[in-house]
């Protein structure tokens, strides 16, 4: 889809996710320093039983982390929202993690200190940044999964919360840590490359699954912003424009590419609108004018459309007639092109 203002949350949040884990990394290895020297308290089998110990843990936390992301991204999925209302797929799930996981996150430490691990309120919540760094990174290198596997979900728990006892636990040698800490931080600025590339992957895979031709204009002036399939793949959009944000430049022509509906009958009925066909609405029927062989215009208010029907699709061609001129609208209807996922992967 569109870059949007749930893409940029998206990007703000991975970011913040990065930070988070370096801020709480760095404080928990300085306060430990200051509190346990090096060397002090070394006994290897304990350390190892401690480790062993923190990772059960982890794995606990994080597998059902993981099973409740997937059940709240499955109730999103399946969700049909009320007209109007904006957060009515919501639900409860943000209080839920709010109050939920502080409550979890003490329980375990209180019971891992029980048991025996030293510094558990410092390695809990250690664990748990250091296993949504190492989340972070997996979503960086794999688009397009709203939520891990249950397994690796606990895998990245394990990782997680082991990794923690040596940066923080007692008895650690500070080379060490010195050596946990840098490979944490070390994929850190390859989060942005590895982002942008994993998008790109899945952009083209969405693309390729199109069930229609991938039709796009070519204008100058007129840069591709944005390329994405509608309705559940069966369509294709694509918009230009000569900024990227339509907020700050609203000369946009856009474009669909549908199967030509059973009810296709210019100049009567001339198929939905584009804005039907990118809001997932019902088809319409519109009156169009012919202007030449498989060829016709009709216009909505300020919005001005060109219907092309070619091999069994539609291609519908539309900008507001307020900010785009006619002549670049008539321009993007001549110079048509057949596009590859490939390309397109790289716009929006």
């Amino acid at each position: 889809m569109p870059q949007s203002a749930a893409g940029w949350a998206l990007s703000i949040q991975a970011h913040a996710r990065a930070a988070l884990a370096w801020f709480g990394v760095a404080m928990s290895v300085s306060e430990t320093e200051v509190s346990h020297p090096a060397g002090a308290d070394v006994n290897p089998g304990r350390q190892a039983l401690e480790l062993i110990m923190a990772a059960l843990a982890g794995a606990a936390l994080a597998a059902g982390g993981t099973a409740f992301w997937r059940r709240q991204s499955a109730l999103a999925r399946a969700c049909e929202p009320d007209p109007g209302q904006i957060f009515s797929c919501l639900g409860t799930w943000p209080f839920q993690l709010l109050v939920g996981l502080p409550v979890l996150l003490g329980l375990a430490a209180l019971a891992l200190r029980v048991a025996g691990l030293r510094r558990a309120l410092l390695v809990v919540p250690v664990g748990a940044v250091l296993t949504l760094l190492l989340l972070q990174v997996y979503e960086a290198r794999v688009a397009g999964t709203p939520a891990p596997p249950l397994w690796l979900g606990a895998l990245l728990g394990v990782a997680g919360f082991a990794l923690a006892v040596p940066l923080v636990g007692v008895g650690s040698h500070w080379a060490v840590r010195v050596v946990v800490a840098l490979g944490l931080i070390a994929p850190l600025p390859l989060l942005p490359g590895w982002d942008a590339a994993a998008g790109r992957e899945q952009r083209r895979k969405e693309l390729a699954r199109v069930q229609v031709p991938l039709w796009i204009p070519e204008v100058p002036g007129y840069p591709l912003q944005s390329a994405y399939p509608v309705q559940d793949s069966t369509a294709f959009a694509a918009r230009l424009s000569p900024h990227e944000d339509p907020l700050r430049d609203r000369r946009e022509i856009r474009s669909v590419v549908l199967p030509a509906p059973p009810d296709f009958a210019p100049p009567d009925a001339c198929g939905p609108y584009h804005w039907q066909v990118t809001s997932d609405l019902d088809s319409g029927g519109a009156p169009c004018e012919r202007l030449g062989d498989n060829h016709w215009r009709r216009v909505d208010l300020d919005n001005v459309e060109h219907i092309l029907h070619r091999d069994a699709v539609l291609i519908v061609i539309s900008a507001d007639a307020r900010s785009v001129p006619e002549v670049d609208l008539t321009n993007a209807v001549a110079h048509l092109r057949l596009a590859t996922a490939d390309e397109l992967a790289t716009a929006g």
